[in-house]
């Protein structure tokens, strides 16, 4: 399933894929940042869903030491 992702902090939109239907309230990674997706509206096109997304981290996490 491929779907749009258009974010509330002015990024560029990107496309993703996944097997299963995305819902609301769904985190995933793009590039080392974090989203949460707010609200997803029907596909167009051959797209099957157009997602609403917060960003809601940035970069890696840091490792532990030891």
């Amino acid at each position: 399933m491929r779907y749009l992702v258009e974010t509330s902090s002015g990024e560029l939109s990107f496309s993703i894929e996944r097997d299963k239907p995305f819902e609301k309230g769904l985190t995933f990674t793009q590039e080392g940042s974090t989203y949460i997706a707010r609200f997803i509206e029907p596909g167009r096109d051959d797209l099957d869903g157009i997602i609403k997304a917060e960003l809601i981290g940035k970069g890696e996490f840091p490792r532990s030491a030891g």
